[in-house]
């Protein structure tokens, strides 16, 4: 949360911190190594390719390494996950991008068989029940759907 400074201070000197007088009231005076960088946008698909109950995979990156998610409709509603199923940290699908059970109403887990409510990411049965997969970020702007980032993880 970032906070008014009621005065600023003199630079330090050390190099890390830098005086920056034009910020407006509410930022910090002071911009540290500390604050997150920022995400770029990535664009995944066009709105009218992630038709009712399909999913198209993505690949990202977080803390320098390559992550995967995937982003589908369920319920006329846009959702999006890590690909990384909540018992073992493996893909869900086989790299076939299949998601989705037979009848489109759940997402489940292809090595073993855990099953995913679309709209919540809720585990409600196998061997990670009660567990959530990983939310991602997502924006439907311009007629695209657009990754802006992932939030930081909450383990249970």
């Amino acid at each position: 949360m970032w906070h008014a400074q009621p005065e600023a201070k003199e630079n330090s000197g050390h190099g890390r911190d830098t005086l920056c007088a034009s910020l407006p009231i509410g930022l910090p005076s002071f911009i540290t190594s500390h604050y997150p960088p920022a995400v770029a946008r990535i664009r995944i698909a066009a709105t009218k390719e992630i038709k009712e109950g399909k999913t198209i995979t993505f690949s990202f990156t977080r803390d320098e390494r390559p992550q995967e998610g995937f982003v589908g409709r369920f319920k006329g509603k846009l959702f999006a996950y890590e690909n990384t199923c909540r018992h073992i940290p493996l893909t869900l699908d086989y790299g076939d991008n299949r998601f989705f059970d037979s009848k489109g109403e759940t997402l489940i887990c292809q090595t073993h068989g855990a099953v995913y409510e679309p709209d919540t990411g809720l585990c409600t049965r196998g061997p990670c029940a009660g567990a959530s997969l990983f939310a991602l970020e997502i924006v439907e702007e311009d007629g695209g759907v657009w990754f802006t980032g992932s939030p930081e993880k909450e383990l249970d």
